[in-house]
């Protein structure tokens, strides 16, 4: 016996491949008579989406054929699951807070190249900071504030990004374009005109996930942007620092925090980057934090 309607649409709204096989099956006995066979979807799906459809009772057999148990409940379901995908792709926009975070965000980095408003964020966060560096050489206070950028940053990104869906996208794409090749393959100028627009379809959501992975960025400069500014401005304003004008750095001997030591990059830069990116690789090890679609 097949699945009810309400059965369909939540097997369907949460598997891709379900409903696309469902689709690809629902056209096929449409075209024709009514009825569906392996040979006639085979180039459109795999034989274990085909066991599945089977195995869910959406197909019964008919003869040496098969036909759809109830095929408005599966267009209903299909149908579903598309609002479902509409709802989604809608709800990846930006809030009010999200957009005043990205703007604050934006108007803090142009700090880089606008003195008075890197002279505003540099004293204020050195209010802040005195205490820190009252206490910890230099060269800590910048390990410190990296660390703390890159576990405020990691905090956020895994909180706000749905690794999860991002993964099952992936997975979904790289099965499109299998199909696409095969497809190719064999000359079958139908299949692939039928792949190519589901491959738009995939396209289009993931932008929309593009959009939405920006969305933890513009969080995270509101923390890490006004550090980096500081520091700029401590290293451009040396009559307020209270910092030494050098390090030693490994086989580089001693060199002055703002000398350029990589390209344009100077040696607090460098500093703060290295402590950054090794802070962020034992912050998740050790706290086990997913930061990537498995």
């Amino acid at each position: 016996m097949a699945e009810t309607t309400g059965e369909l649409r939540t097997l369907i709204e949460r598997d891709d491949e379900l409903a696309d096989a469902s689709a690809v099956v629902l056209a096929a006995a449409e075209s024709g008579d009514g009825t569906v066979a392996w040979n006639d979807v085979s180039d459109d799906m795999t034989a274990a989406q085909w066991g599945r459809l089977l195995g869910t009772g959406v197909l019964i057999e008919a003869g040496d054929r098969f036909v759809i148990d109830d095929p408005v409940a599966v267009s209903e379901a299909l149908g579903n699951a598309e609002d479902t995908t509409a709802e989604n792709a809608e709800d990846t926009g930006w809030s009010v807070s999200d957009k005043i975070a990205g703007v604050s965000a934006l108007t803090l980095a142009l700090g880089y190249r606008v003195p008075v408003i890197r002279d505003s964020v540099g004293p204020m966060v050195d209010v802040l900071l005195t205490p820190l560096e009252a206490i910890l050489p230099f060269y800590l206070v910048v390990l410190t504030l990296a660390a703390g950028t890159g576990l405020v940053s990691i905090v956020i990104q895994s909180r706000m990004t749905d690794y999860e869906q991002m993964g099952e996208r992936q997975e979904r794409m790289n099965a499109i374009s299998e199909r696409l090749e095969k497809a190719k393959e064999r000359g079958d100028e139908g299949a692939v005109k039928r792949i190519q627009k589901e491959q738009m379809d995939v396209m289009t959501d993931q932008l929309g996930m593009f959009t939405q992975m920006l969305r933890p960025l513009a969080w995270t400069m509101l923390f890490t942007v006004p550090v980096l500014l500081w520091l700029y401005w401590l290293m451009l304003s040396p009559a307020q620092a209270v910092t030494p004008t050098a390090m030693v750095f490994p086989m580089l001997g001693r060199i002055a925090w703002t000398a350029k030591v990589i390209g344009p990059m100077q040696a607090w830069l460098l500093w703060y980057t290295i402590c950054s990116v090794t802070s962020r690789q034992l912050i998740r090890r050790t706290l086990n934090i997913q930061t990537s679609p498995t």
